[in-house]
């Protein structure tokens, strides 16, 4: 942008000596025909009888040269004010215009380059456009691949989002969108587009599916996010990985609303929450399922498949200690406590409809043997 500045200017300049030269012409003859009336009026008899329509046509001149200059100067300004102002909109909606010419190897770029390039670099050429090509994240190698063959596929249009690497060294998202134009053959000779930072865009969409998916009160995956987080981990693992679905049902939780109130009952929720988050790692899943019902989901690697059934019971035996507990108002004392049920996968299921199908089975003894207490599925469905 800065050369095109620089060349518009020296137009402008150029322009302006023309019309300068033109007024020393004109001032020039006028001086000249003064003179050689004065001096030889014999000789310059010719030119003196002649001179009025020579005159004439430099006016003529002069007026079809000033008029020319005036339009491309104002002309100019125009431009360049049309410029200034894309430029703005390009920077102001973080946009980088990019133009690949395939014939000359030639990546010219234009707007809001300090984002990705901090020299504000905005010609690339032969191999230096693979600079810009590896900015792309690593994950996003597709995205890559698309752009290297679309000279070869029958795409029109490549519209996706990608995180790039920016100026300061970190990956931001960006939504890339180009065209492809052919010439009369058919055959791709430039690819067009812009290329825009949605880097907050997808912070905010973050955040709202993140909300969507977590229960307000506890801050635990609600029943749907829980469904469909299991559902996805089970589906993509293999027979050979273990895993334990834990049923969690407080018992005596509405004793709780119609003795010591809703506010001390969220509380409770709450705090089981808090003791559930500290009974499992990061890469389990927790979630709460129903009113007074939670679920977790245990992930147990292959180098401790011997001992899994310890494992899964010393956890069950945890959930069960941890979340009995004595709730009080100051007048009236209420005893929660937690009543579970477990089933394996791929024992006692492949699916999450499955696992929690026999899972909420045991939770049933385990309730109907006087709470407070957990119960392990051994049934083998398969």
């Amino acid at each position: 942008m800065k050369e095109k500045k620089i060349r518009l200017r020296l137009i402008q300049i150029s322009e302006l000596v023309s019309l300068c030269l033109f007024v020393v012409i004109f001032v020039l003859l006028k001086f000249l025909k003064k003179s050689f009336i004065m001096n030889s009026p014999e000789g310059f008899l010719l030119i003196k009888n002649n001179y009025f329509i020579i005159e004439c046509l430099l006016v003529f001149t002069f007026l079809i040269q000033t008029g020319t200059n005036l339009f491309l100067f104002f002309y100019s300004n125009h431009i360049q004010k049309q410029n200034d102002n894309y430029n703005m909109v390009s920077v102001q909606s973080q946009a980088v215009i990019f133009s690949y010419d395939y014939s000359k190897k030639r990546l010219d770029l234009s707007g809001n380059l300090k984002d990705l390039c901090p020299s504000e670099k905005d010609v690339y050429i032969g191999d230096q456009v693979n600079e810009i090509l590896g900015l792309i994240h690593s994950d996003d190698i597709i995205t890559y691949v698309q752009i290297k063959n679309i000279v070869n596929s029958q795409k029109s249009e490549l519209n996706t989002e990608v995180r790039l690497k920016t100026g300061d060294g970190t990956y931001k998202w960006f939504r890339l969108s180009g065209s492809v134009l052919r010439n009369n053959e058919g055959a791709v000779c430039k690819f067009v587009g812009n290329v825009t930072n949605v880097e907050a865009e997808r912070e905010k969409e973050m955040k709202l599916a993140q909300k969507a998916s977590l229960d307000s009160l506890t801050g635990l995956l609600n029943k749907g996010a829980f469904e469909d987080a299991v559902t996805k981990l089970v589906e993509t693992s293999s027979r050979n990985e273990i895993f334990a679905f834990y049923i969690i049902d407080l018992d005596y939780f509405k004793t709780v609303n119609d003795t010591l109130g809703h506010s001390i009952g969220d509380q409770v929720l709450q705090d089981t929450a808090k003791k559930l988050l500290l009974i499992f790692n990061d890469q389990d899943i927790v979630g709460r399922i129903g009113g007074d019902e939670f679920a977790a989901l245990l992930r147990l690697s292959l180098d401790v498949r011997k001992i899994s059934s310890k494992i899964i019971e010393s956890k069950a035996n945890s959930i069960c200690e941890k979340l009995n507990r004595i709730f009080e108002d100051g007048d009236n004392k209420v005893n929660v406590s937690a009543s579970v049920g477990v089933s394996i996968y791929p024992k006692q299921g492949r699916s999450y409809i499955e696992l929690y199908k026999n899972a909420d089975k045991v939770l049933y003894i385990s309730k109907k043997n006087g709470k407070n207490q957990y119960t392990i599925n051994t049934e083998d469905i398969q």
